[in-house]
């Protein structure tokens, strides 16, 4: 696979019927937006960050809920895109960036 993917978190957000966010809940939406930028390992970054990321992603029963909520996110939601994003970076997908709205 070499498309690339942007992922806009807002867009996916309401596409996936997820609650609008407020910008009380950007602190908190950063540090979601960081776990998924942080699933890809690269030069950088090792894999034991990103097999964190994918773990509180994907597993995470308590302080990935508490984070959601204060991020006026469903975790439940989030946890879907996760799990679709993972499946892409899986198949070899390689996103261009992430993006929340129209922030670069």
């Amino acid at each position: 696979m070499n498309e690339e993917l942007v992922l806009d978190i807002d867009y996916v957000l309401a596409k996936n019927g997820c609650t609008a966010r407020e910008p009380a809940n950007e602190l908190y939406l950063h540090v979601i937006l960081r776990a998924f930028a942080d699933l890809r390992p690269s030069v950088w970054k090792s894999v034991s960050i990103a097999d964190d990321a994918r773990r509180w992603l994907l597993h995470d029963m308590r302080d990935f809920d508490i984070v959601c909520r204060l991020a006026g996110v469903d975790s439940d939601c989030i946890r879907r895109i996760a799990q679709m994003y993972v499946a892409y970076l899986d198949k070899g997908g390689k996103p261009k960036r992430i993006v929340l709205g129209d922030a670069e």
